[in-house]
């Protein structure tokens, strides 16, 4: 059974590493990360996926450095996350707002 997520949302620090949002145990997720640079000049963003039980790496980024320009804004779709994983955001300036919106799946397990 699939429930509506209405949405996570998080504006980090400038530089800081944040969890956005972590899929709860027993279930999975599905959804999309929506990123809006709320400042006047150009940002640069980084967006992780760290699989269930995985220590943070380099090569978990989905998005590294990647440039944001002013009063614009970006989407990640169709991100599919297990029990336990998490994603973590960061804006180098702290002017971008990261959020992720999406349903999640009780039957851990069972594609969404």
């Amino acid at each position: 059974m699939s429930v509506a997520q209405p949405y996570f949302q998080i504006k980090p620090p400038p530089g800081a590493l944040d969890r956005l949002y972590a899929v709860p145990p027993g279930f999975a997720a599905q959804g999309q990360i929506l990123i809006l640079n709320l400042g006047p000049d150009a940002d640069a963003i980084r967006v992780m996926l760290i699989p269930t039980g995985q220590p943070p790496s380099d090569s978990m980024y989905i998005a590294y450095d990647t440039p944001i320009p002013a009063n614009y804004t970006m989407q990640l779709q169709e991100l599919g996350l297990n029990n336990g994983s998490q994603i973590l955001v960061r804006s180098e300036n702290g002017t971008c707002t990261f959020t992720f919106t999406g349903v999640y799946d009780i039957a851990y397990g069972v594609s969404v």
